[in-house]
């Protein structure tokens, strides 16, 4: 909504359309020419360039999310490799979040995990603390998660979140194939203190023939550059993070005007 409300207005304005519980970013960017989103590295890696779906073209990479395993905080569990064998809540099964978890930890665990439920992050938490019927829940957000700020102190503070080690070879072949940076996360209340995960860059994404009006969306970088001093400011956290310089390779053609316009605007 903060994306949308910054862009400039046209002949088609831009409007919030929530994902229908079927369709994941890419599949719903692809229904049709003329939408914008955004969308994770994985999803769009995955997605067949030659298919029947609408083609899709990358207008700039925009912020890094983390990939959360959380278990309870006395659970013997420690590293994110240590995870197979293991009961896990990937994330609701029409949700980006699942694909992402599984990528994740077939590329952790050498294979799709087996074992897996797809639950909302709410009921994955009352299995794991309540009922003990799961031994990890699996989120990905932005930083500051939303979701974990609703959490009751009491809660939280029996939880904890898996880390990497990155001198591990089995971990740093994970964040060398996931070509971004992993991040350093401490969610309040949590037991544990900082723990090292993996991250997954998200993209901002047009469907069709993105090159035809390229000139609105310049137009559109430009309007964004101008107001991201006031989103960064008033806004989520995630735009104090643009990383439009970001070199991971989604298989897809990049808009070389729109992002090189973003990045004469951010720092770092």
């Amino acid at each position: 909504r903060e994306l949308v409300a910054a862009l400039p207005g046209d002949a088609t304005p831009l409007r919030v359309e929530p994902l229908g519980a079927d369709a994941g970013a890419v599949g719903w960017l692809q229904q049709a020419p003329g939408r914008l989103g955004s969308a994770r590295w994985d999803a769009l890696r995955a997605a067949p360039q030659n298919g029947p779906g609408v083609p899709l073209k990358v207008l700039t990479p925009l912020f890094a999310e983390p990939v959360l395993f959380i278990v309870r905080a006395d659970s013997p569990l420690r590293t994110i490799r240590q995870l197979q064998g293991k009961r896990i809540s990937v994330g609701l099964a029409h949700s980006d979040a699942a694909p992402t978890v599984r990528e994740v930890l077939r590329r952790q665990l050498g294979a799709a995990p087996a074992d897996t439920v797809a639950l909302s992050p709410d009921d994955a938490l009352a299995e794991l603390v309540a009922f003990g019927t799961l031994d990890a829940i699996a989120v990905v957000d932005a930083q500051p998660m939303a979701w974990w700020r609703t959490l009751d102190p009491a809660v939280a503070r029996r939880l904890r979140v898996l880390t990497l080690n990155p001198g591990h070879p089995q971990d740093q072949r994970l964040l060398d194939s996931m070509g971004t940076q992993p991040l350093h996360v401490n969610l309040a209340g949590a037991q544990g203190g900082v723990a090292l995960v993996p991250a997954v860059m998200s993209y901002l994404v047009a469907s069709g023939d993105a090159d035809a009006d390229a000139e609105r969306f310049t137009a559109m970088a430009r309007a964004l550059c101008r107001e991201l001093p006031q989103l960064q400011q008033q806004g989520h956290a995630a735009w104090r993070d643009l990383r439009p310089r970001a070199q991971t390779d989604t298989g897809w053609p990049v808009m070389g005007a729109f992002r090189s316009t973003l990045s004469r605007c951010v720092r770092g």
